[in-house]
């Protein structure tokens, strides 16, 4: 009897505190995923090699800047540019004054850009719930929670994170203020974002809309100076790169765009609205309604701009979809956005349900950070070991010592680092070929010749799941290398990839 009583005991105090528990649980995994996110990043941003297949190429850009060179150039087998806008490169090239050109660069870029999108995701709710720190630590913990559903793309050298940090912040002064001066510097942090990446510019609209149901001259005003410091952008860029500016950026996109395939834009929701971010759409999916049909006004309200702003992140997503190669980098902007909207809307949504069902609220927040544990040690490089590092010096060791000009297909920093010949990411190169246009085919031909001409005294093809190469016109395997537990890796999205098939050339 004394055990079933103490047992009733236990039972009556979580029934009756069962709010308090899922606060303090709430946020518990916030801080938690915080500093596992800071201790995680920081190994990758002090590791010098690529992890990723597109890391090296991004440097070796950034490069072209901090050595003086023209950022786009005409494609040849030693360097061709990505088809994305260049601000991540001078920033990264303005990193490389303290690093020297390796991957660190542009980590510091993509880690700080994480650590500001944190900050203003906490000011944003911060704004919107008059003041609750609580609330806002708990958004700041749900964003970077997102780390393992991104596939870890908060720090790796790429454009994504500054470009998710200026659009954030193009919403966040909004949050604060309509008045002029804020429409300014909104129009202006957008502006850079499409600089970074073009993306961007799917939440052109969504502001433009939600200002226009505040003032009209507001929405006139923001899409305006867009418009002139787009122009202006544009200008600038042209003048320092010609032609071959609008090549990679709108060019090479739009030949790409006929291998696009649209039905997949409606994997978005399962892929992404409601696989691991489902607790946190559904809910708040279901909060927005309530607020809607309990209040007036609702799309005019901060909360109104919220879900405006995320249906323009689901959009993005979906768009991005239609890319068969696509990652899930394109989940980021609506990770920022959903942790902001979270905690918002389940504090609003309280004043509308009865107080039975209040207690609910905060373990919501719970499940959701339930939804984002992960593995980093079964996540792409998720924990950067000393073991790594070594790997990557014996394999740039082994590169250093091989007679004439070596190709990597995918790690063109390693062969720098190993005083090598560079040449230009296949990625990048597919892209380019994928236009059919008269460049594209003398492209072609260069590749071709270069075999022909066996420039090239040895290639080295990965050992890849997607890689579908088993022989190369005017070559023939040799043999195995960095091969073993403990062999040199890079990813290619969550799929590890081992430089590994060396291809000589055949005699005639």
């Amino acid at each position: 009897m004394a055990e079933q009583k103490k047992f009733g005991q236990i039972i009556y105090f979580f029934r009756s505190h069962l709010d308090s528990i899922g606060k303090i649980l709430a946020f518990i995994f916030a801080v938690s995923f915080i500093i596992l996110f800071v201790v995680l990043s920081l190994k990758r941003v002090l590791y010098p090699y690529e992890t990723e297949w597109m890391e090296g190429s991004f440097i070796r850009s950034a490069a072209r800047i901090y050595n003086g060179q023209q950022l786009f150039v005409r494609p040849s087998i030693y360097f061709v540019n990505w088809l994305y806008q260049p601000l991540s490169y001078y920033c990264i090239a303005a990193a490389m004054h303290w690093t020297g050109i390796s991957c660190t660069a542009g980590r510091i870029v993509t880690f700080s850009s994480t650590i500001i999108t944190a900050c203003l995701v906490y000011l944003a709710v911060i704004r919107l719930t008059k003041g609750s720190h609580y609330n806002a630590l708990i958004g700041a913990g749900l964003f970077l929670a997102c780390y393992g559903l991104t596939e870890l793309c908060f720090d790796i050298v790429r454009p994504d994170p500054l470009f998710v940090t200026l659009t954030v912040a193009s919403v966040v002064v909004l949050l604060y203020s309509q008045r002029p001066f804020f429409l300014l510097l909104s129009a202006l942090l957008i502006s850079l974002a499409i600089f970074t990446k073009q993306q961007a510019v799917y939440y052109v609209l969504p502001v433009a809309v939600w200002l226009f149901l505040q003032k009209r001259s507001s929405a006139a005003i923001y899409v305006i100076v867009v418009v002139i410091c787009f122009s202006i952008g544009t200008y600038l860029l042209y003048l320092a790169n010609g032609d071959w500016y609008f090549y990679f950026v709108y060019r090479v996109p739009q030949g790409k765009s006929g291998g696009l395939n649209y039905f997949r834009i409606f994997m978005v929701f399962s892929s992404f609205v409601f696989s691991g971010w489902g607790v946190a759409s559904i809910s708040t999916l279901l909060s927005y309604f309530i607020m809607a049909k309990e209040g007036k006004s609702f799309f005019k309200s901060l909360n109104g701009f919220l879900a405006i702003i995320l249906l323009g992140a689901i959009f993005h997503m979906a768009i991005h979809l239609s890319d068969v190669i696509s990652g899930k980098n394109s989940a980021m902007p609506f990770a920022a956005f959903l942790a902001i909207a979270l905690p918002v809307a389940l504090k609003d949504v309280r004043s509308f349900i009865p107080d039975k069902y209040r207690v609910i609220l905060p373990w919501l927040i719970v499940f959701q950070f339930l939804a984002c544990i992960y593995t980093p040690k079964r996540l792409p490089f998720g924990v950067v070991t000393t073991a790594d590092r070594k790997a990557s010096d014996r394999f740039v060791d082994s590169l250093r010592v091989m007679k004439g000009n070596v190709m990597l297909w995918n790690n063109s920093l390693a062969a720098e680092f190993a005083g090598k010949q560079s040449y230009a990411n296949d990625l990048a190169v597919s892209d380019v070929l994928s236009v059919g246009d008269t460049i594209s085919k003398q492209f072609a031909t260069e590749w071709k010749q270069a075999f022909d001409r066996h420039i090239f005294d040895e290639i080295i093809i990965d050992d890849v799941t997607y890689n579908n190469i088993d022989s190369i016109a005017g070559y023939g395997f040799s043999r195995f290398i960095n091969t073993g537990s403990d062999a040199f890796k890079t990813f290619y999205g969550a799929v590890p990839s081992y430089p590994r098939y060396v291809f000589i050339p055949q005699k005639k």
